[in-house]
């Protein structure tokens, strides 16, 4: 059990260095998105005329493909941080086994082979897309979705430009919008969970360790708790962790299904 609650603090280090550069991804994104609205009516002598549907239509395009260029640039960062969490992992792992004393003349190996570099940009690319079906599809609190909501309504309602431009504002500011700072917080808490089991768990398998033992944390939801103490085979437990959003629980290594 410490040595689960061991690869916890793995794990939180992997979240926090995250949680940094999704703060910074996400200040990127906002200030590129208020650019748009800069461009639009930030010299705009026409403010108070009504808002046309093709300006509408316009603006929602224009703050899209700056979403798109936004979220693209951010793969490269993204796939790098998945390579840091996963190596974390793998580092826990041999830590853990190192406590069995069965394996303190085995060096665990910092270099990735191709299927774990193409496994890595593939969830780093993964993180990019979850960011951007909740920024394009997600809730009605989600950015994307309040920005064509928005821009249709003045359309449709004839606000002038002046007061669409406030609205929108209002609306992409992440100072006054809990759902931004949440919304970067659920993804940094759940990506790096990924990474670092699936680090955990390549090691165990290169070690040949039979099992995996399922530890749930101690506010574990309905779901986690129901599986605490199940053991899976190592080659059947890939995916299972991290349950949901915010899931905190961790993998042990195990030689008996007992």
């Amino acid at each position: 059990k410490a040595a689960v609650e061991s690869e916890g603090g793995t794990i939180e280090a992997a979240q926090a260095v995250y949680r940094k550069e999704l703060t910074l991804l996400a200040e990127r994104i906002f200030k590129d998105l208020e650019s748009q609205l800069d461009d639009v009516f930030g010299y705009n002598p026409s403010a108070t005329e009504a808002v046309s549907m093709d300006l509408a239509e316009a603006m929602i395009a224009r703050m899209t493909q700056s979403l798109e260029r936004s979220l693209g640039a951010g793969v490269a960062t993204l796939t790098g941080l998945a390579r840091d969490a996963y190596l974390r992992g793998q580092d826990a792992a041999l830590g853990n086994l190192r406590l069995t004393k069965q394996f303190e003349d085995i060096e665990l190996l910092a270099s990735l082979d191709d299927d774990d570099l193409a496994a890595l940009e593939a969830a780093g690319a993964g993180t990019v897309e979850s960011m951007r079906n909740t920024l394009f599809f997600g809730d009605k609190d989600s950015y994307m979705a309040a920005v064509k909501g928005i821009t249709r309504q003045a359309a449709e309602e004839n606000w002038t430009t002046d007061r669409l431009a406030r609205e929108l504002r209002e609306q992409l500011d992440p100072n006054r919008e809990h759902f931004s700072e949440y919304m970067w917080e659920r993804i940094a808490r759940t990506e790096p969970a990924i990474y670092v089991t699936q680090g955990h768990l390549n090691a165990y398998e290169s070690y040949g360790i039979p099992y995996v033992r399922w530890y749930a944390a101690s506010d574990a939801t309905d779901e986690c708790a129901e599986r605490d103490g199940e053991v899976y085979p190592i080659g059947e437990a890939e995916g299972l962790i991290p349950l949901h959003p915010n899931c905190r629980c961790a993998f042990a290594p195990t030689f008996s299904e007992d």
